[in-house]
């Protein structure tokens, strides 16, 4: 080295500085890596999975091991792709259940159980920072261009097929619970402190995900999709009061959201802690039912929940009402009053609640809300401000979330066989109707035989009896015309008309009877065929597939995780702006620039954009802010500086 000038001076190298230099495509991304490394949030995750791996089972029974049928060099053999027997016939074997999967396997042997805290975290952010690198839902779209900006970020150009092993293990491990539990634990220390109107609101909301597949699984209404009803997985969201999402569970099919919001403010009140300040909840019209009014009040929870039109009516059986007040620029009036509302299953209990009707100036159509506030600490405005505050401070989040980052892609298509309880109940209801109708038609039976054992006449016979009752008639006519009525023939005849009158009106009540009885025998019949015909069908979706959603929720904490940085980055360094995710990645977080380190720095260049001002000023207050925090990477100091692109 000292031949080829290339060794320092003896004695000489603490005045000078080595610098590399390197350019990185993503350099706008390492604010948001930054704020991330100041806040420690995909290290607190970190940290939880990787507790949740150090605690997998041993296995139960026979493992398959992954290193048979393979020859001395470790190349696969033939019988390695053998296809094995299907556990369902429908499907084949990699559709098959993470449960399923997770029997075959030991999971203390796999690689993610054994990684380093360091190789998990690196994974772990490169996962959490994945929209800033492509715009694509799937990794997949790493194994292009897009993959090398990954290397510059997180230190290792991943390939997808890691990531994809990566996720599936951490599928295998179970760790879902520990992923939601650590998002939701870590974001909430830092939205606790936001009060809103002196009470820490939180909004509830379910969301659907469509999953296209041909075969029998469970169902609910997609809202995007038109209200259409077909196989999804519905994930109940808690978003705190500022619209940050921070607790969420998933479900496939369709699941209740009354009856789901208990445990989530449980799990909210275990997480969070205890607080001084007022709890209010606010659910869209879904959350309207008894039941959760009275857990809300049981809880000692605030809430604001619309109530539906079929129950309030015309208002008319409200009491206590107040006087038209004006509400906001364009018109619209409120006004309050209480409300009983009868608990459907207890029939003989009410629910006295405090409810709020808004009336719009255009329409004229007056909306009510239910809610368990204090008047004095929240007026009738307050009540209508909250609720309406859910759009910008939940739905639009998601809308933009699902934009961008894709809240709305569904991860992991696994399936497995369950007892579908709705068909099973109907299955019940219809062995229930088709004992009535058994019951129903054996009365029927004995009915008709009962009348076939009398001695009756048939149509033919009546109609003979007809004939001669008109032909008598006709004779005692004639004899009464003929002044022969006191003659001992005409009584006879006259006998003769009342007998056979007696007879065919008994007899035309029996033929009525029993055709009555006929008909109603071929109703009964056509009932049990098309009751036969159901219970066939039905059997056949006795058991329906349910959807995994290991996967998917593993991939929710990753997202929820980003967009809750970026929500940070805007907050505290981009001086509060407003930017849509698509807008701050394509705006900021992919601006190019270059890496310098030097012994004791390391300074983050980003080129400034001459056509966007506005966000460029933001962008440099960002820099100065994040640089006067003196944040460290390994030895060295992080510097964040915007200049102009330098001339090639």
């Amino acid at each position: 080295m000292k031949d080829a000038g290339l060794a320092h001076p003896r004695g000489a190298g603490s005045h000078i500085k080595t610098v590399d230099r390197t350019p990185l495509t993503l350099a706008g991304a390492e604010l948001l890596k930054a704020v991330d490394e100041e806040t420690g949030a995909t290290l607190k995750l970190t940290e939880d999975l990787y507790q949740a791996l150090q605690n997998v089972p041993q296995p139960d029974g026979e493992v398959r091991p992954d290193t048979n049928h393979r020859d001395e060099h470790g190349r696969f053999q033939r019988a390695y792709n053998k296809p094995r027997q299907r556990t369902e016939p429908e499907l084949g074997q990699k559709f098959d259940s993470v449960d399923i999967h997770r029997d075959a396997k030991d999971l203390t042997r796999m690689r993610t159980s054994n990684s380093s805290k360091s190789s998990l975290h690196r994974k772990v952010q490169a996962l959490a920072l994945l929209p800033c690198v492509t715009d694509s839902a799937r990794w997949s779209a790493l194994r292009h261009w897009q993959g090398d900006a990954l290397e510059g970020l997180v230190g290792i150009a991943y390939q997808p097929a890691t990531l994809d092993k990566f996720l599936r293990e951490l599928k295998y491990a179970q760790v879902s619970t520990a992923a939601r539990e650590s998002v939701a634990e870590f974001w909430l220390r830092k939205t606790s402190s936001q009060v809103r109107k002196g009470a820490a609101v939180l909004y509830v909301d379910t969301a659907t995900k469509p999953v296209w597949t041909h075969h029998f699984s469970r169902c609910t209404k997609v809202a995007k999709l038109g209200g259409r009803n077909m196989p999804a997985t519905s994930t109940v969201y808690l978003n705190a009061g500022c619209g940050t999402p921070v607790l969420y569970r998933s479900w496939s099919g369709n699941v209740s959201l009354p009856r789901q919001v208990g445990d989530l403010l449980k799990s909210y009140e275990a997480l969070g802690g205890e607080d001084t300040a007022q709890r209010l909840v606010v659910i869209d019209r879904e959350g309207h039912a008894a039941q959760l009014f009275k857990l809300l009040v049981d809880l000692r929870w605030d809430f604001i929940i619309p109530l539906r039109k079929n129950v309030i009516g015309d208002g008319s059986t409200i009491v206590q009402l107040t006087e038209w007040a004006p509400y906001g620029e364009k018109g619209d009036q409120i006004r309050g009053g209480r409300l009983r509302l009868r608990d459907s299953k207890t029939k003989d209990e009410f629910i006295d609640v405090r409810v709020v009707g808004r009336k719009r100036r255009r329409t004229g159509n007056v909306a009510w809300f239910a809610t368990r506030t204090d008047k004095v600490a929240f007026p009738d405005t307050a009540i209508i401000d909250l609720y309406f505050a859910r759009w910008p401070l939940q739905e639009h989040v998601f809308r933009d979330g699902n934009g961008r980052v894709h809240l709305d892609a569904q991860y992991g298509y696994g399936k497995r066989k369950t007892d579908n309880i709705a068909v099973i109940d109907k299955l019940d209801k219809l062995k229930g109707r088709r004992r009535r109708l058994d019951s129903k038609l054996g009365f029927i039976h004995a009915e008709l035989e009962s009348l076939q054992a009398e001695p009756q006449a048939d149509t033919s016979a009546v109609e003979r009896v007809e004939q001669r009752l008109s032909s008598i008639q006709s004779e005692l006519d004639a004899a009464v015309s003929a002044g022969e009525s006191g003659t001992s023939g005409f009584r006879e005849k006259y006998s003769l008309q009342r007998h056979l009158e007696a007879w065919l009106q008994s007899a035309r009540s029996r033929l009525q009877v029993s055709e009555e009885l006929g008909e109603k025998r071929e109703e009964l019949s056509s009932a049990q065929e098309r009751a036969d015909h159901e219970t066939e069908q039905l059997s056949r979706r006795r058991r329906v597939f349910t959807m995994d959603t290991e996967l998917d929720q593993v991939m929710t904490a990753f997202k929820l995780t980003f967009m809750n940085l970026c929500g940070l980055l805007q907050s505290e360094y981009l001086s509060g702006s407003r930017m849509e995710l698509d807008t701050l990645i394509r705006g900021v977080l992919t601006l190019p620039g270059e890496r310098v380190r030097t012994h004791n720095t390391e300074t983050i260049r980003l080129w400034r954009h001459p056509r966007d001002r506005k966000v460029m000023e933001l962008v440099e207050a960002a820099c100065k802010r994040l640089t006067h925090k003196k944040l460290r990477r390994g030895k060295r100091r992080l510097v964040f500086q915007l200049v102009d692109q330098p001339d090639r």
